[in-house]
């Protein structure tokens, strides 16, 4: 059984038969946590994905249009300016062109509330296995592309 990413040490690598296969896609990942950006980074890596992370929120809308990606993954809980506000700015000024997954900590409840407030796609808690990160980012990938 897997630790929960944030509190490994390593990255799991799941097996195949867990996850859903997920077409290699462009993700920006936008994380003040270098301990948890680097993990996240790395499984994403693995299968696949393009990754480009960022420290901070600012300066997300310039990063948006310049990669273009398929996926943000954003922390809810930063300095200077937290990710709720960032995606709620970026839907507004329509450079929101895919799916937004809020990363925290924050108990189960508290995030949920907070992805609807800023129309985020999903959530994902920074405590899940690797596993179910995964599973989590194709559900909701495929969930935008239907």
């Amino acid at each position: 059984m897997s630790r929960p990413l944030a509190a490994s040490s390593s990255v799991v690598t799941p097996n195949k038969s867990d996850c859903r296969q997920i077409a290699p896609k462009k993700v920006v990942l936008v994380d003040d946590d270098q301990f948890f950006t680097r993990n996240l980074e790395r499984l994403l890596r693995r299968q696949g994905f393009t990754v480009v992370t960022v420290k901070s929120a600012i300066g997300l809308s310039a990063t948006m249009e310049r990669e273009q990606p398929d996926l943000l993954l954003l922390d809810v809980t930063m300095p200077s300016l937290n990710g709720d506000r960032a995606a709620d700015a970026l839907r507004k000024a329509g450079l929101a062109k895919c799916p937004i997954i809020l990363l925290s900590a924050l108990p189960k409840e508290q995030l949920a509330a907070t992805a609807a407030r800023c129309q985020a796609t999903g959530f994902i808690s920074k405590v899940r296995r690797a596993e179910d990160i995964l599973k989590e980012i194709a559900l909701v990938l495929e969930r935008w592309e239907a």
